[in-house]
């Protein structure tokens, strides 16, 4: 199914974005599907009410995701 590919394409490319930007990902691979999938919510849930003329910019909202979900990897492993 090719949605499903690009499903799981995505995914592997946001845990691979993820753990270039929390490292210390690497040592905890149980965490990294969770971090990509939780992230793949939050732009799925930002499509329902998104609207281009909103208070926040597309860039501001890739970049607020981005430091949500590097900010909860962090916490996830404590630090």
């Amino acid at each position: 199914d090719p949605l499903r590919y690009q499903l799981r394409l995505l995914a592997h490319r946001l845990a691979a974005a993820i753990e270039a930007a929390v490292p210390e990902l690497g040592d905890a691979t149980a965490l990294r599907g969770p971090v990509a999938m939780n992230l793949m919510a939050m732009l799925n849930a930002a499509v329902l009410w998104f609207r281009d003329d909103g208070p926040l910019s597309r860039e501001d909202l890739a970049e607020l995701l981005a430091h949500q979900a590097a900010a909860g990897a962090r916490a996830m492993l404590g630090r």
